[in-house]
């Protein structure tokens, strides 16, 4: 646990509030601090509930229990941002994205789109019985920007195109690029979860559309090709 507090949850605690500390000397209009939906979406008020919107947060004592460390790490930078902006009188507002796919701008690979490529390639050959949200990352670049420039912005955005389990994911893969052996398969006969519904209706209302799946996977697949990962 202390490696993983200085490898992982320090970092990002401390690095997120370094930035809002030179912010302060700054005195910007508004900060837009990129999140994720790990800090709103681990906590078992999600359980029985019709809908996760923002009023959710990760539960940090939950966290612990279960060793989700990056989700530990994500949740308590986004309440020490909260809590330093209120302290300082600043203004801020979070994006909180799920897996984010799409172009890639790097020759490095990252984990999501590497996630997208051993499916692909048939790395990956059993999924977790789990479910996960996707989106565009041009989509979450834009939610970004709104949340910027329009006044009336405030608070967390969830930025989510829509949630599947695994399984589904890799069905529709397997529909969109039949060429590629992707044979990836449950891990086990459980019952598959089912997703739970994450509202992105508070961003839709900035303004932002987003792009259907598909269309991203599509595009994330030729990233992939440009970079030599796919044929």
């Amino acid at each position: 646990m202390i490696l993983l507090q200085a490898q992982l949850i320090d970092p990002a605690v401390k690095g997120t509030l370094n930035v809002l500390e030179s912010c302060a000397k700054a005195k910007p209009r508004r900060i837009v601090l990129t999140s994720s939906v790990a800090a709103v979406s681990y906590t078992p008020k999600k359980e029985g509930a019709s809908v996760v919107d923002e009023s959710f947060f990760s539960d940090p004592d939950l966290c612990r229990k279960e060793q989700r460390w990056y989700v530990l790490s994500k949740t308590l930078a986004e309440l020490a941002a909260w809590d330093y902006v209120k302290e300082h009188n600043l203004d801020m507002v979070t994006i909180n994205p799920t897996m984010v796919i799409g172009p890639v701008l790097q020759s490095a690979m990252n984990t999501s789109t590497e996630t997208v490529l051993e499916y692909l390639n048939g790395t990956t050959k059993t999924f977790a019985n789990f479910c996960l949200g996707w989106v565009g990352v041009k989509d979450v670049a834009m939610a970004h920007i709104l949340a910027y420039e329009k006044p009336e912005a405030e608070g967390r955005y969830i930025c989510n195109e829509r949630i599947l389990h695994n399984g589904d994911v890799v069905a529709l893969m397997k529909n969109l690029f039949p060429q590629y052996p992707i044979v990836a398969k449950d891990a086990d006969d459980s019952p598959r979860v089912t997703p739970y519904n994450l509202s992105s209706e508070k961003v839709k209302k900035l303004g932002l559309n987003f792009q259907p799946l598909d269309d991203v996977l599509r595009e994330t697949v030729v990233t992939l090709k440009d970079l030599k990962h796919l044929e």
